[in-house]
């Protein structure tokens, strides 16, 4: 029982340091991605994320929303709709771990999704299984077709990012980038990515 109360807790630190990062910065490119339970899929989300955004002050596009895809399947119509109105507040919307869940590929054109998540699974074995290869091939060109940016999970090595850059991955998230990092180191690496 404690998922909401942690959830909703994770979304307010996260929006609280986004607010300052894009104050230190005066960067609306930084971007912090956020996972969302199922039991957060509701009226107060909307009502939070308002308070946040008026709050904390901060640019909405750089907040974005991951949901899982086997959160889709319940309850599509009421998910889909409350999507839609996150959407429209300038929050962008993530659809995470895709190709490991259980939703039907007649429901990703119903929700106003921004960005696909390649599952990890799939990368780990990229180089070696053609399978996953080609599983990622496909994901990459569903996920263009829709214009959808790509996300690819669990890069960690150098040979994983060429191929997928390679196949037009969008971006790599994983540990050959980082380690997660606490939020001061984080704010140095960003410093030196945009004096770079």
């Amino acid at each position: 029982g404690l998922i909401e109360p942690m959830g909703r807790w994770i979304l307010q630190a996260a929006c609280q340091q986004l607010a300052v990062w894009q104050g230190q910065f005066r960067d609306r490119s930084i971007k912090i991605s956020i996972n969302l339970s199922a039991r957060q899929l509701h009226e107060g989300l909307l009502r939070q994320l308002e308070d946040l955004l008026k709050g904390c002050c901060l640019y909405s596009e750089g907040l974005v929303l991951e949901i899982t895809e086997s959160m889709l399947v319940q309850n599509v119509e009421a998910t889909c709709d409350l999507l839609e109105r996150v959407r429209s507040k300038g929050i962008r919307l993530s659809i995470d771990d895709f190709g490991t869940g259980y939703s039907s590929l007649s429901y990703l054109h119903s929700f106003p999704f921004d960005v696909m998540k390649i599952d990890r699974s799939f990368v780990m074995q990229l180089l070696e299984n053609p399978k996953s290869l080609e599983i990622v091939r496909n994901i990459l060109l569903l996920a263009q077709n829709l214009r959808l940016q790509t996300i690819a999970e669990g890069v960690e090595t150098e040979l994983q990012l060429r191929q997928l850059g390679l196949l037009n991955c969008d971006f790599g998230q994983g540990y050959w980038f980082d380690r997660p990092l606490p939020a001061e180191e984080a704010r140095k690496r960003i410093e030196r990515h945009l004096s770079s």
